[in-house]
This record gives C-alpha cells, structure tokens and sequence, in this order.
C-alpha cells in the first residue's frame, strides 16, 4: 500500500514561505550591501549565513512535522469538528 499524507491545517495564514521570508530577505541585503561596497568579505559571510539559516530551517522543520498515528488524526479531526459545529 502506498503511503498516504493527510495534512490538517488549523492556520492556514501562517506558512513556511512566509515564517523563513524575513530572515532570508535580510540575508539578502547582506549579500547585497557586499555587492554594492565591492567588499567579498561580505559577500562570503552573507552566503555562509544563508547556507546556514537553510539547514537550520530545514532541521527545525522537520522536527515541528512529526506526523500522527491513525488514531491520533482521528481524534485530532473529532476536536477540530466539535470546535467548528456550533
């Protein structure tokens, strides 16, 4: 049987586009303000940042992502319903 992934999205307003945009953005003017001072040094300590603020993202994205068992979705899904019916 094929594995199957159900995702239940409580905050659909909160993304990991828009948690890492910020972080990576002022990377990105590190590596800009390199560029525009003509300063390598800069440059190499922006991208090395950004490398690691990759990994990093990436290691603490998966450990939040855990999943749940069958019986952990279900009951997850029986208290989103008896939140939602009024």
């Amino acid at each position: 049987m094929a594995d199957m992934r159900i995702e239940i999205r409580t905050n659909p307003t909160v993304s990991v586009m828009r948690v890492m945009m910020v972080p990576h953005l002022i990377q990105v003017a590190v590596i800009g303000v390199g560029i525009a001072s003509d300063s390598a040094a800069t440059q190499w300590a922006g991208f090395v940042f950004l490398c690691l603020l990759l990994v990093v993202s990436v290691i603490l994205h998966n450990q939040k992502n855990t999943g749940l068992t069958i019986s952990q979705a279900r009951a997850r899904i029986d208290e989103i319903e008896e939140r939602e019916t009024p």
